[in-house]
């Protein structure tokens, strides 16, 4: 029934992308590139915005629907979570040899308590986390084969992943995948040409592939608000207690640092075994030891300030003073161990010619472990869910029914107050102007500008039309159109001299 349905919870998902992606597709259907949105904050680029993820090729798909449906966003989701789990798979089996190996890592990450926790609310960290695991296969092959074609195809996959917007984890996966461009370069033992070559090209094709969204993003990223943040405000992170979170998922909420006991176990096990250099494989050769290192450090940088790690980085790592929230470090944490589960997998397998090995070997054995990791990451994150409200996310209230009617008229602007459903992007969604949004990237002279300017006056100078407020205003210049009782909301309509303009800079 229509009112038993299970939503993921209100959060970014719908009052950010689900708007700005609606944009988006309206403006392909129509035949134009969605490169400056006049509705929200009295216009701001969307491109260089890349919550609204117009270069991303995987997204293009929306434009199919003559209004984004919410379900298309969950289905998209699923799809995002179904590529990490294939990307993973096929790097763990080209470094393990194994496919239930690789099976298992696949299962584990695509399942785990980080990728099914925020990032889902958060599409583009899931847009740019499921291009690790592809980049580093290809570049594995890449280096292994001596095949510059296959670099330059792991720097296409991880261009792709710049365009999917999330630049915080854009980072953790460059110094990740530079790290392990290092690390394998070293032990194939290549000449130092080959070696440099395949650096530059490994880096060009990336920088070229994601250019359309990280040169406009580094623009708007030196004018936003967010670059007046102190350090205080960035370097907040996990605190030790979090920590347990590992062992056991934080009941009723988050999880994301669960990877279940399976995988954890057999994680243990590949670097209490040293799985990669009992094997005949030159290229496993220090992988267990290498990702140990990746999630160690990946688990300190994750604590912020309440660790020591973070302000040696804030300080010395590029990159790294940039960004708020630290504890989205356990993305590499995350990833680090499903592949160091399935290299645990890997090393059982190969573990002597007797009973166990051949038991390990079994597919019903892997069957059975892959049931377990699945059925203990299924208690991660169960407050992801949660009953979809009457009348779905997008029921209209008075105020914007009023405003569907009235606003599109001319280029008149509505100062809505971020009261509308769908938050300050409301506008996205239904087609009319506003001078409030909400998204992480807002210029912050338009910010500073509403802040100082007194409200009359700046209502005059953005031709503002119509005001929605929970304030009982009065001026001359403002008759009440509507009011809403239920919800303590007014519709005002102005007459205060705003005239249009045009300002032509050349």
């Amino acid at each position: 029934a229509p009112e038993a349905r299970m939503s993921l919870v209100h959060g970014d998902l719908i009052e950010q992308h689900l708007p700005m992606r609606t944009f988006v597709a309206r403006e392909y259907r129509a035949g134009r590139l969605p490169i400056w949105s006049p509705d929200t904050l009295s216009g701001e680029p969307s491109a260089a915005n890349s919550v609204f993820s117009i270069f991303y090729p995987l997204g293009l798909w929306e434009v199919l629907f003559p209004t984004l449906p919410f379900l298309a966003l969950e289905l998209e989701i699923l799809a995002n979570l179904a590529l990490a789990g294939v990307f993973t798979l096929l790097y763990v089996r080209e470094i393990t040899g194994s496919l239930g190996a690789g099976l298992l890592s696949g299962v584990v990450f695509s399942l785990s308590g980080f990728l099914t926790s925020y990032p889902m609310l958060q599409m583009i960290i899931l847009q740019v986390a499921v291009w690790l695991p592809a980049g580093l296969w290809l570049l594995e092959r890449g280096l292994r084969r001596r095949s510059l074609r296959h670099v330059a195809l792991a720097g296409a996959a991880f261009g792709v992943g710049i365009l999917g917007g999330h630049f915080q984890t854009v980072l953790y996966t460059a110094y990740a995948a530079g790290a392990y461009l290092v690390y394998r370069l070293v032990g194939e033992r290549v000449g130092w040409r080959w070696a440099l070559g395949a650096a530059g090209i490994l880096g060009l094709v990336t920088l070229g592939v994601g250019a359309p969204q990280w040169l406009p993003s580094a623009e708007i990223i030196a004018r936003s608000t967010r670059g007046r943040l102190g350090y205080d405000e960035i370097a907040h992170g996990f605190d030790l207690a979090a920590w347990w979170g590992l062992l056991r998922p934080n009941p009723g909420q988050w999880s994301p640092l669960y990877v279940g006991w399976v995988a954890l176990a057999l994680a243990g096990g590949a670097l209490a075994m040293g799985a990669a250099r009992r094997s005949g494989l030159p290229w496993r050769r220090g992988q267990a030891a290498f990702w140990g290192a990746v999630a160690a450090l990946s688990l300190l940088a994750s604590l912020g300030k309440n660790g020591f790690l973070y302000p040696l980085l804030y300080r010395a790592a590029p990159g790294f003073a940039l960004f708020r929230d630290q504890e989205r470090a356990a993305f590499l944490v995350t990833f680090a161990l499903a592949t160091l589960a399935g290299l645990g997998y890997a090393a059982l397998r190969d573990w002597g010619a007797g009973g166990a090995g051949r038991l390990v070997r079994s597919r019903v054995a892997l069957v059975v472990l892959v049931a377990l990791v699945a059925l203990d990451l299924a208690r991660a994150n169960g407050g992801m869910r949660e009953p979809l409200p009457p009348g779905g996310w997008e029921a209209p209230t008075p105020a914007a029914t009023y405003l569907q009617e009235h606003a599109a008229e001319g280029w008149a602007r509505v100062s809505s107050e971020g009261l509308l459903p769908l938050d300050g992007n409301a506008a996205l969604r239904y087609g009319y102007r506003d001078t409030t949004g909400n998204g992480p990237l807002q210029i912050g002279a338009y910010d500073r500008f509403i802040a100082t300017v007194p409200e009359l006056r700046w209502w005059q100078m953005l031709n503002v039309r119509h005001v929605v407020t929970r304030r009982v205003l009065d001026h001359p210049g403002l008759h009440l159109a509507l009011e809403d009782p239920a919800r303590d909301e007014r519709v005002y309509t102005l007459e205060i001299g705003s005239r249009d303009a045009w300002i032509a800079h050349d």
